[in-house]
This record gives structure tokens, C-alpha cells and sequence, in this order.
């Protein structure tokens, strides 16, 4: 999940600060993997990938809707 915040906001914070941010999410239980890490900080999850493409893609998502993201302008 870090890293796919991280990756959303690349470009817009210099490397040394870090933004604080909450995520809420719902995953079935039994996609998951909670045995991954001895002191259980790392989930394990079934459909990494697609889990990782949509974080990355709400957090740049809620951020061009407020105009926090820098935008391509062609005209």
C-alpha cells in the first residue's frame, strides 16, 4: 500500500518529506495473508497487482480532483 501511495504522488513532494495519509478498504479475509511478517506489519494479498492499481489510482484521482497534481496542458 506505501508504495503505491508513494508512487501516486511521485513528482509532487520532494524525496525527504512524506506525506501522512489513512487508507480504509474492504478485503475478503480469506485473500489476505497476515502470517507474512513475524511481528505482523505486512498483509499479504491474493490480487496484489490489482489492489496496488486501483490505491495508485484513487490517490491520483482524489488528487487531480482538488488540482494537487501538476496537469498537461496541450493548447
Amino acid at each position: 500500500c506505501q508504495h503505491a501511495v508513494s508512487s501516486a504522488m511521485e513528482g509532487l513532494l520532494p524525496d525527504q518529506l512524506h506525506p501522512a495519509y489513512v487508507l480504509n478498504f474492504s478485503v475478503d479475509p480469506a485473500k489476505m495473508d497476515v502470517n507474512v511478517h513475524p511481528s505482523k506489519i505486512e498483509v499479504k494479498f491474493e490480487e496484489a497487482q490489482g489492489i496496488y492499481a486501483i490505491l495508485k489510482s484513487a490517490v491520483r484521482r482524489s488528487l487531480g480532483q482538488y488540482q494537487l497534481s501538476p496537469s498537461l496542458d496541450f493548447e
